[in-house]
């Protein structure tokens, strides 16, 4: 069985005004079997696919079902990691919703949603898909997961653009997490040991691991060679980063065989580390065609909750996204991730924190006229030195506006903190485990 190539952002029980975030409601081996089961499906049976005039956008994320939604704009053969059928090859979406609004017996509707101005299209499944239709009948509604609203269906959804699922929180339901902390394992008192620490990260890049040349740059990175072939580098902050000189040819992979070796890649490169692996989805591909070179950048998501990594942190370490991928001439020619481990603060290990602020006070506090394109409840990395915070970020078009990101709260106003660039702090950390 070929399993769906492209991890979901999330994959969303869709009761019509109400979802539920699969991860909150059931195991990870079920969402495995969810995809192997529209996989195996889309691969065996005859598809058809048709434009879909009659539904809106808005009635699609009123239907009762499982909606995947996807980091960004892809084809069906991508995300499946297959080809799918012909005239989908050009369609890209990032929610496709399998139906279940209609007890139609003998067949499976999916709707594939792309941009809102684009059409909707109807993928007719001729079988029931019994393991989403499980899962949907046995999410109930009055237990004490989040419960999410879909925007499309909020009396001021003109304010977002497409649909966000916005959780329902409270000082009653608050939103609970754990906490957690960002460190560098690698980095160790001597360049010797660290040395010793990233010989398992960086062997993986060299054919003969063994006759590598290692040199001590001035500004304290560690950079390893073969020849004129291959390097990696190691930064001081901790950032890993490889680059391997390929013969100039024409690139003749299709979108679909970049999409395979990308991921093919990060399953077997033995040099990210696996706390980061466990986490990562894709959140944007890059043309670049001046250099003739597709950039895939992913982000990261902690036990489901999105890591949102700050402008600020991404200038110290030099990086642009969780992990980047460049594919040119046919192959994986560059990538930059950090060597770092996102996992449970072990000095607060048995603490939860709780966000309590509700998304209209959010939106009636910080709305600025422009189109919001996301409002979430995620993990903030500012610093490897600071606490990880937890909080609302809002994002607005960055067509509209240079891109804005706003952090609020409301429990705690920390005066003597510095504003991190590109966000503007109201009061910055919510965390009550800590106060």
């Amino acid at each position: 069985m070929h399993h769906i190539i492209v991890e979901p952002k999330a994959i969303w029980v869709n009761k019509g005004t109400l979802a539920y975030n699969i991860q909150e409601v059931v195991q990870n081996e079920y969402e495995t079997r969810l995809t192997d089961e529209l996989v195996g499906q889309l691969e065996r049976q005859k598809v058809k696919l048709e434009m879909e005039n009659k539904l809106s956008f808005d009635d699609v994320f009123s239907k009762q079902g499982i909606i995947y939604e996807y980091g960004t704009y892809l084809t069906l053969d991508e995300i499946m990691g297959m080809e799918v059928m012909k005239e989908a090859n050009n369609i890209e979406v990032n929610n496709i919703l399998v139906d279940f609004s209609d007890s139609n017996e003998h067949k499976t509707y999916l709707y594939l949603i792309g941009r809102e101005e684009r059409p909707i299209y109807k993928v007719t499944i001729p079988s029931r898909l019994e393991t989403h239709s499980r899962i949907l009948q046995n999410v109930n509604l009055d237990n004490n997961n989040i419960k999410y609203q879909p925007s499309v269906t909020w009396i001021k959804k003109e304010y977002i653009r497409g649909n966000i699922f916005l959780p329902i929180i409270s000082e009653s339901e608050p939103m609970i997490y754990d906490l957690i902390a960002i460190t560098n394992n690698v980095k160790q008192d001597t360049v010797e040991e660290t040395k010793n620490k990233l010989f398992n990260y960086v062997n993986g890049f060299f054919t003969n691991p063994l006759v590598k040349e290692v040199e001590d740059a001035e500004d304290g990175s560690i950079i390893y060679r073969e020849g004129q072939k291959t390097s990696v580098r190691y930064s001081p902050a901790g950032v890993l980063e490889f680059s391997i000189t390929s013969a100039t040819e024409a690139d003749h992979l299709s979108k679909l065989e970049k999409m395979i070796a990308v991921h093919t890649f990060i399953d077997e490169c033995k040099g990210i580390p696996k706390s980061i692996k466990q986490g990562l989805y894709l959140s944007n591909i890059i043309e670049d065609k001046s250099k003739g070179e597709t950039i895939y950048q992913f982000d990261y998501q902690y036990d489901g909750i999105q890591v949102f990594l700050t402008n600020q942190f991404k200038e110290a370490l030099n990086i642009n996204a969780m992990l980047e991928l460049v594919v040119k001439n046919n192959q994986i020619v560059k990538g930059k991730w950090p060597l770092l481990d996102i996992e449970l603060d072990s000095e607060h290990s048995q603490q939860k924190g709780e966000l309590t602020r509700d998304f209209k006070s959010v939106i009636d506090e910080l709305y600025n006229g422009k189109t919001i394109e996301e409002l979430t409840c995620t993990y903030i990395i500012e610093s490897i030195d600071k606490p990880i915070m937890f909080n609302w970020i809002i994002k607005y078009d960055e067509l509209e506006s240079e891109l804005e990101n706003k952090n609020i709260n409301d429990k705690m106003t920390d005066k003597n903190s510095s504003t991190p660039s590109g966000i503007e702090t109201k009061n910055v950390i919510h965390n009550l485990a800590r106060e």
